[in-house]
């Protein structure tokens, strides 16, 4: 925990910046993943400037068929080819939304390094402090801080009659 910007009975309101987790981790995941995804697309434009490379070839090949002076075998060669790098385009196109869902959750992560306060409300508790480490886990919580909204609540609570008297509304 790097910072924590409040303490037990601060008011807050929804989207305030309550504290500061270390984020180098999750900021390395997102550079990583942008760059798996600049390079997954960079892949997908050399295999489209190969299919147009392939349907030329086809398309010339067909062309030396019909004035035999190209045998079948070879104008069956560049249509293999050409279904070839069809298939490699497919392929890339889902290494680009696998690698653009990678990402997405690194910024999600990442984002999730910033504590805000998800509404109005008290600061109820701090369980940790500046400097200590946060261990959770999808599987685990570790509760930084309790809080919670006071405005609509109804307390139950044992007074004796002495004090009673001394009890008044606010």
């Amino acid at each position: 925990l790097l910072s924590l910007s409040v303490k037990e009975g601060d008011r807050v309101t929804a989207g305030q910046v309550l504290g500061q987790i270390d984020k180098r981790l999750e900021e390395s995941q997102v550079a990583q993943f942008r760059g798996a995804v600049a390079s997954a697309v960079a892949q997908t434009v050399q295999v489209e400037a190969s299919i147009a490379q392939d349907e030329r070839d086809l398309e010339r090949r067909r062309q030396m068929v019909r004035e035999n002076l190209s045998t079948t075998a070879e104008l069956e060669k560049a249509e293999t080819q050409l279904k070839l790098d069809q298939s490699r385009r497919t392929a890339q196109k889902q290494l680009v939304a696998q690698n653009q869902g990678q990402l997405e959750t690194a910024l999600y992560n990442l984002s999730r390094a910033t504590l805000k306060a998800p509404i109005d409300g008290t600061i109820l508790e701090l369980n940790h402090k500046v400097g200590e480490r946060i261990r959770g886990s999808d599987f685990s919580e570790d509760v930084v801080l309790l809080m919670g909204g006071l405005s609509d609540m109804e307390v139950k609570a044992e007074v004796g009659e002495h004090e009673v008297v001394g009890i008044h509304e606010g």
